[in-house]
Order: C-alpha cells, then structure tokens, then sequence
C-alpha cells in the first residue's frame, strides 16, 4: 500500500515497516519480515499522525447527465443540449486534511471519422472540511444530429470521472467504459475539444480539430 518507513510512537518507540491498512479506529502495518502490528492511531507521535491524515480516504463517485434534444429544421435535424454533473463522496469516516481534485470529461464520437472528441472538460479543487460530498457540474453544450445525414456532427460516447490527489496521482476513477478507465491518465491531458484516435492519439491535423457552429459540434 506504501513505502517502508519508520513509525514513531508516543513513548518514543520506533520501526520500520509500511502501511497495511487505515481506518478511522486502527492502523495496520507490516515490517519486512511480514509481521503485522494493529494499534489505534491516537497512539502515535504527532508527525505520523499528521502523515495519516495526508492520505487520501477511499472516494465513492457518482454520475448523472442532463440532455435535452430540441428538433430543428421540421423534425428532420435537432440539436442535443446535454450537461454533465460528477458527485464525489467521502466514503469513509476518519479525518483528512489534504486537497483533492475532481476532472470530469465529456466524450463524443465523429460520425464522420468515428474518432473521439472531447466534448467538455470541467474540474474543481476541493477538500472534505466542509461536507463530505461534493458536485461538480460542466459546461452546457450541444450536439448535432441529422435524420438523413450520418456523416455529420457527433454523438455523446461516455464520460470519465477522476479524483486526483495534491500530487495529481489518481485516487479513483468512474468510467462508462473500461478502456476510457484505463487509458484516463492519457486523456486527462487533453482539453475541451480535442480530438482523438480510437487508440488515445491526439489528432494534430488541424483539418480535424472540433469545432462549434452555431453552439453545436461539427468537423
């Protein structure tokens, strides 16, 4: 789970092992022979208890999707107004004094070149002092559909949702898709209508770039 370290109690007590497994009432470590040692985290110097409560608790995610389609053009066209919303729970009791940090990815497909866009990006620093839930809401945006005409514009593919620590490591991730889940490290580096391959490359063909026409994605 961690790093060996030495651990320090308040009688001046020390040894080397990693963490096992924390919780609100119970600290388990392992040393380097793989003997375990429980012990309630009150008795521990200041310093580790302090480093306990850096490490982040277990996060439960939530998502859910507004979408309104609005037909245009005597029913033969609309356009799909859609918002997403990510809620982030603490899912555990015990204290944490760090910030975290919620990314929420909207996706979409081409019609045309069946690669994937990023359709809107929304993120938000938080901590856990206040509430131990939070929501982050995106960016309203729409989406093109022709009746007759499926080489145009883009339909909605899913989303990813990850929480992040100070560091920007992942704390966890929720995905409609298991290759959006595992290839999230790859697209948190992209922006709000960045287009991508079906193999997580970034499209660099500007003739490719997303693009808003009349607040609705096109090519």
């Amino acid at each position: 789970m961690a790093d060996f370290r030495i651990w320090n109690d308040q009688k001046g007590n020390t040894i080397e092992a990693e963490l096992a497994s924390l919780s609100a009432t119970h600290v388990v470590i392992r040393d380097r022979k793989g003997k375990i040692y429980k012990f309630s985290p009150a008795k521990l110097c200041s310093a580790d208890q302090s480093y306990l409560r850096s490490i982040p608790p277990k996060i439960e995610i939530n998502f859910k999707k507004t979408q309104d389609r609005r037909k245009h053009n005597y029913g033969y066209a609309a356009y799909v107004y859609m918002t997403g919303e990510v809620i982030v729970k603490k899912a555990e009791q015990r204290a944490y004094d760090g910030t975290l940090k919620v990314v929420l990815l909207m996706i979409g497909e081409s019609q045309r070149h069946h690669d994937y866009v990023i359709l809107d990006r929304a993120e938000e620093s938080f901590n856990f002092k206040q509430s131990r839930e939070i929501s982050l809401v995106g960016k309203r945006f729409s989406m093109y559909e022709d009746k007759y005409d499926n080489n145009v514009g883009y339909k909605y593919k899913g989303y990813v949702a990850v929480v992040l620590d100070s560091n920007d490591k992942i704390v966890e991730v929720k995905a409609s898709r298991n290759d959006f889940k595992e290839k999230c490290g790859i697209m948190l580096k992209f922006k709000a209508k960045t287009r991508f391959s079906t193999d997580f490359k970034k499209l660099t063909d500007s003739s490719k770039d997303a693009t808003m026409h009349n607040g609705s994605f096109f090519y």
